[in-house]
């Protein structure tokens, strides 16, 4: 463990530490993820993205989830890819819309929705099937983050917050006379 809160603690005040503490703490206080589990998250990866967040998702998900990850699924998430990339891209930009939201809105429930998020995401990910989503359709995925945050902020937080995102018409919607008669768009994460 020492080994992970090093290399992964965010910094000198730790505060994805103190992230993962304090969720898993309020949702699982009484499980224990084996020793060789946060040995593998700690090792080093080829490359500047070190997947940090994904690596605190991993951990959530083995205290909340007990008996869920395995040494297969770290090796997994540690792999090279672009694709392993993109769970991680996609945490980061959750958390970059909630970076920009006044601090009156960023309550103890945005705080939770953001980890719970970051679960989410990493269990879609890596086929974990924790959850309702879906794992071939992560843009859904995001698209459903989104709206789920707006409730939850009160705010009306737009799609243009993720820059690889794009309205497209639906598939097998042909282009409307006019803007007022345009069919509805939907949300499409490139990623």
């Amino acid at each position: 463990m020492f080994s992970f809160v090093l290399k992964a603690s965010g910094g000198e005040n730790g505060h994805l530490l103190k992230e993962t503490e304090t969720y898993v703490r309020t949702q699982a206080p009484h499980t224990e993820l084996r020793p060789e589990i946060f040995e593998l998250v700690s090792k080093d990866i080829k490359g500047a993205n070190q997947r940090v967040l994904s690596r605190h998702g991993l951990i959530k998900i083995g205290f909340i989830h007990p008996g869920t990850v395995e040494k297969n699924h770290c090796t997994a998430m540690l792999a090279p890819g672009e694709e392993k990339d993109q769970p991680e891209k996609m945490m980061l930009r959750v958390r970059g819309i909630v970076d920009k939201l006044s601090d009156e809105v960023k309550t103890i429930a945005v705080k939770r929705f953001v980890q719970a998020a970051d679960m989410r995401i990493l269990s879609n990910a890596m086929k974990f099937g924790l959850y309702k989503e879906d794992p071939k359709q992560m843009d859904s995925l995001m698209h459903n983050i989104i709206h789920e945050l707006r409730d939850i902020t009160k705010t009306d937080i737009p799609f243009e917050e993720f820059e690889d995102c794009k309205e497209k018409p639906a598939k097998n919607d042909k282009p409307a006379a006019s803007a007022a008669a345009a069919p509805p768009a939907i949300l499409v994460c490139l990623t």
